[in-house]
């Protein structure tokens, strides 16, 4: 499941020790009623070697 993130969010939800500070990420989370667009992507972003503008190429 993803984490939809407020952009101010954002710096503090990837730099956080989650074994140390696992309620304030929590906090973080809340349900999103907003309208979503998606779309499928290729198995590329499914490897961690694969980093790099092809792995968000529409």
């Amino acid at each position: 499941m993803p984490a939809i993130l407020n952009k101010d969010d954002v710096d503090t939800w990837l730099n956080c020790d989650t074994k140390d500070n696992i309620c304030i990420v929590l906090n973080y989370l809340r349900p999103f009623f907003g309208p979503l667009s998606y779309y499928p992507v290729s198995n590329f972003v499914n490897s961690t070697k694969n980093n790099n503008l092809n792995c968000i190429h529409h």
